[in-house]
């Protein structure tokens, strides 16, 4: 059984769409297990975070965190249990505000 780990360390989320974590090839499947997200700004920032096979783009179909709103000085988890990549594919991330949202992303690489 695989252990939690990090799988990004905590960054800045950019404001245009872009890609944050690829499952590596050759793993069977990367369990997502939370999103954390950090608002360490002043203002409110909207967000949006997609889980996107592999040669694919972000789309209205694959995104799992839809326009949502942080606070400013909040913390909010996603825990995305369930939701896994396989090799290839890949979280796509977007704020409307760039080095405003803090995230860091954990889970289980499974062989």
């Amino acid at each position: 059984m695989a252990l939690i780990q990090c799988l990004l360390e905590a960054k800045y989320m950019e404001n245009a769409a872009t890609t944050q974590y690829t499952a590596p090839a050759g793993s069977s499947r990367v369990v997502i297990d939370n999103l954390s997200l950090t608002n360490t700004s002043g203002g409110s920032v909207v967000v949006s975070a997609n889980l996107v096979a592999s040669g694919g783009a972000a789309a209205g179909s694959n995104k799992v965190l839809q326009d949502t709103t942080i606070s400013p000085g909040s913390r909010l988890e996603f825990l995305l249990q369930g939701q896994y990549l396989n090799g290839g594919d890949f979280l796509s991330t977007i704020a409307d505000t760039a080095s405003a949202i803090v995230m860091r992303l954990n889970g289980r690489v499974i062989p």
